[in-house]
């Protein structure tokens, strides 16, 4: 009971202690955080708001350049001459067509107080254009024109809209002013209008400049904070405190200034403006806007950093109460467990005596300690008596269950394995056979054939691949699963890959986007294959699991790692259905689906990510998986691959034709197959193409017939690689062997089931051009037509 109780207090101290340490360093990281470069933070702040909020009054101000722009070329579009204008009938049919048309501009923002159009009295005379102001009513009323000659140039109040453009030889704003006609303190904005460089008019609008005072009221830091506006010379327009207009006020006459070079700038960076006033310690920002005058923001040094320590110092309070409330917990949850500790402690010392039938307290915390040495004695009382048998027992006993658990395992394995094939097989033969037996009782309906043909074609496609993905499943598994490097240019195979899914890719309308830019070597040594098997294995899965008219994308980017060494970052993203992370941890085991709604629709054997996960570790590189539920998925493979420098390829990129546009007429192929089904398919799909066609049934009577005919009689052989009497192979190799150019150089394609990476190596070795994979692929076909015969 001593040691339970000694814990306690000692628990009590810990906790007391690390209170009072995390009390202290956080009152010292929140002094460290207000006081250290303060100014620099003072500095960053202001001035982001300064210039956020003079973003929002140039919004305005741009608004209203672009109104009168817009008057400015709707008069260059109705006047075509001088001429015009000095044309008394034409200018009155001019004057009607802009005036409506400026009054249509003046109604896009509702701060226009006036607009005008005053032409040249060099041509045309005095008191010629028109002048509209808003009225009480809301509506544009006449007004009497000023006659221009009646006033000073130099008087800007009155005819500064008219002579300070004129003089600049383009648009300006005028310093803000009060309009006795609309009785609104007003700004302007004023076009000087030329045709073939001859002053025809000015044009300009009057705005209600006390809409953006109110916004410029609204601006400030701290709560003491405030904003005005002043032109360059230091004449305040509007301050939010007083209203003292046309006077400079008392910010400009600083004292103590720090950095008063920047008062020359447009604006003040990144950096403030520091001074003093009664007493105290000041700093503002500027930036220049588009009307000309500046935004000032000002604000009390010291009353910037009050709510920032005020809210350390409550910050602290709450840490302190919280701890606090934390050790009265502790308090009484060690009060409520001390009796079940008692109890602990009797029957560690009832052990101690030999006593092994003792009652432990149930569904207790039980101290660490003290719980801990009674096993221990319990223990070592138990070892004297039972050591040698309990020792050999627990051992056979660990044997049993580990044998157990294998057979289990195997057994459920081989079951599981059995299960799903059994499932996954009898679905498309099903599919298979159902529709083979509609079709039948529909012969004399088009439209039923045709679909239940395709029904049939996609189920033989899916039963296709489950057989591909369970061989290299079982090829990896065993280790047989091999490389095949070669010089590979990952821009043309990458480029194929997205050819060849484009027609799924427009069958779901996805959005397909490609970046290649940031491949700096494009060759490099790997198995082209298995490469191009993982980028289709994860493009099948993002068009599946992409709802039609998704987004899908690829981009690759190379990370120089040594003299002749780059890794390649292959990034895979959509838009999709994404995997929860629950699913993601056993993405890549064998038979792995994601259970949800979306599987009902789309079929998979669940093998495609565990193939290519093994393929990636193979070709010594990694790959991992991002994503979530319904915001999509971003897989990244990356590949440490050899790169090699200067490799010029001079072919040319065609179009890859479709199999309904290959036309051979004239053109003469031998088919070589043992099997008179497959000689059948074959020989009905080419004569398709217009193509004749001679047909063997083995290796010796292709090369008798090949003998036989000549030169130059077949244009192109399709050969079986496994046939009695002669395969596939020697009778190629014999072929190439007869000596002519002509057996040398004839297009010889392997048509076989055998379309493992080992064997389309053997293909090559024995001298076969190319291969078409059975069951056959028209694209495929295609492709080796296309590329052999047209």
């Amino acid at each position: 009971m001593d040691k339970a109780g000694s814990l306690q207090k000692q628990v009590m101290a810990f906790l007391i202690m690390t209170l009072v340490l995390l009390t202290a360093l956080l009152s010292f990281a929140a002094f460290e955080i207000v006081g250290n470069e303060k100014d620099r933070d003072i500095a960053i702040e202001m001035n982001t708001i300064t210039a956020n909020e003079a973003e929002k009054l140039n919004h305005d101000y741009i608004r209203f350049e672009d109104a009168v722009n817009h008057m400015v070329g709707m008069t260059d579009f109705y006047i075509t001459s001088v001429d015009d204008i000095m044309d008394p009938v034409k200018r009155e049919e001019i004057n009607k067509n802009l005036q409506k048309i400026y009054d249509i501009f003046s109604q896009t923002t509702n701060m226009s107080l006036s607009y005008y159009c005053v032409y040249n009295p060099e041509l045309v005379g005095k008191q010629q254009g028109f002048f509209y102001t808003r009225n009480a009513a809301d509506n544009m009323e006449k007004r009497e024109m000023t006659i221009i000659s009646d006033f000073n140039p130099e008087d800007i109040e009155r005819v500064g809209w008219y002579t300070v453009p004129i003089k600049e030889r383009k648009a300006v704003w005028l310093p803000p002013y009060y309009n006795k006609n609309t009785r609104r303190y007003t700004i302007s904005y004023c076009v000087p209008y030329y045709k073939n460089d001859v002053l025809i008019a000015v044009i300009g609008m009057d705005f209600n400049f006390e809409i953006l005072l109110n916004m410029v009221d609204q601006i400030h830091f701290s709560k003491k904070g405030y904003a005005y506006l002043k032109s360059a010379d230091g004449t305040v327009h509007y301050h939010a405190h007083d209203f003292m207009l046309g006077n400079v006020h008392g910010d400009e006459n600083l004292k103590r200034v720090k950095n008063r070079e920047l008062m020359s700038k447009e604006n003040s960076g990144n950096e403030v403006i520091s001074y003093w006033k009664e007493g105290r310690d000041r700093v503002q920002t500027f930036t220049t806007l588009r009307c000309g005058l500046q935004l000032v923001l000002c604000d009390d040094y010291d009353e910037i950093y009050k709510d920032k320590y005020e809210l350390v110092a409550m910050d602290i309070i709450v840490i302190i109460a919280c701890g606090l409330l934390i050790i009265a917990l502790m308090v009484y949850y060690t009060n409520r467990i001390m009796q079940p500790v008692k109890m602990l402690t009797e029957a560690v010392n009832e052990i101690k005596d030999g006593k092994y039938d003792v009652k432990f307290p149930k569904n207790a915390p039980g101290e660490i300690g003290v719980l801990s040495q009674g096993i221990a004695m319990a223990a070592a009382a138990l070892e004297e008596k039972q050591r040698l048998n309990a020792s050999a027992l627990a051992a056979q006993n660990r044997k049993l269950e580990k044998a157990v658990k294998k057979a289990k395992e195997a057994s459920r394995a081989k079951s599981d394995f059995l299960s799903r094939m059994s499932h996954d097989i009898r679905t498309p033969m099903n599919a298979i056979v159902g529709m083979g037996m509609i079709a039948d009782s529909h012969k004399d309906d088009p439209e039923k054939l045709s679909e239940c043909l395709r029904k049939i074609s996609n189920s033989s496609k899916y039963l296709l691949n489950l057989i591909n993905e369970v061989l290299d499943m079982s090829r990896i598994e065993s280790g047989n699963l091999s490389i095949n490097k070669a010089n590979v240019n990952l821009t043309d195979l990458i480029g194929s890959i997205v050819a060849m899914l484009a027609p799924q890719f427009d069958a779901h309308d996805h959005h397909i986007q490609s970046n290649l830019d940031n491949i700096i070597h494009e060759n490099v040594i790997s198995d082209s294959l298995r490469i191009q098997q993982v980028f289709i294995n994860i493009l099948g899965n993002s068009i599946k699991y992409t709802p039609d008219g998704g987004e899908i994308s690829i981009s690759v980017r190379e990370e120089h790692v040594s003299a002749n060494r780059s890794l390649y970052i292959f990034n895979f993203k959509d838009n999709g259905i994404g995997m929860s992370k629950e699913f993601q941890e056993k993405l890549f085991q064998p038979f792995a689906r994601e259970q949800d709604d979306h599987e009902t629709e789309v079929k998979g054997t669940g093998l495609g990510m565990s193939i290519t996960k093994a393929v990636v570790d193979l070709l010594g590189g990694t790959i991992r998986v991002n994503s979530a539920l319904q915001k999509g998925t971003e897989i990244i493979v990356q590949l440490d691959l050899e790169f090699v420098e200067d490799v010029v390829s001079d072919k040319k990129q065609h179009r890859q034709m479709d199999f309904s546009e290959i036309r051979l007429d004239g053109k003469r192929i031998l088919l070589v197959d043992d099997i008179s089904l497959n000689l059948e398919i074959a020989e009905n799909l080419l004569e398709m193409t217009g193509a004749v066609m001679d047909k063997a049934i083995n290796g010796k009577e292709a090369v008798e017939m090949f003998k036989e005919k000549g030169e130059g009689f077949y244009d192109l052989i399709f050969m079986d690689a496994r046939m009695p009497i002669m395969d596939g192979y020697e009778a190629t190799r014999t072929i190439r062997g007869l000596g002519s150019e002509y057996a040398a150089q004839l297009p010889i394609i392997a048509m076989s089931a055998d379309a493992f990476a080992e064997d389309i190596e053997n293909f090559k070795k024995c001298g076969m051009n190319d291969y078409v994979s059975k069951p056959i692929d028209l694209k495929n076909l295609a492709r080796v037509l296309q590329k052999y015969l047209l």
